[in-house]
């Protein structure tokens, strides 16, 4: 399987770096020198931040989420 098929879309990724999501990922999407992207490890990722988005699997998503959430005195969990 591509990593494009595991990770988030390269527009899911921009927004959430729009919203102040830390970019911390083992996989990026990253701005080839044609000017499109491509899905990639961290070890590819030597560019200024702003050529790069984290691309989240997962199992990083998950770990981003917050224990519970609270919207108008109703908590979930």
């Amino acid at each position: 399987m591509k990593i494009e098929e595991q990770v988030t879309s390269l527009k899911l990724s921009k927004r959430l770096k729009a919203l102040g999501v830390k970019q911390e990922s083992i996989f990026y999407w990253r701005k080839t020198s044609l000017g499109d992207y491509e899905a990639t490890d961290r070890s590819n990722v030597y560019m200024p931040k702003d050529t790069f988005y984290s691309a989240f699997t997962v199992a990083e998503l998950g770990e981003l989420l917050p224990n519970f959430i609270e919207v108008e005195n109703t908590s979930w969990m």
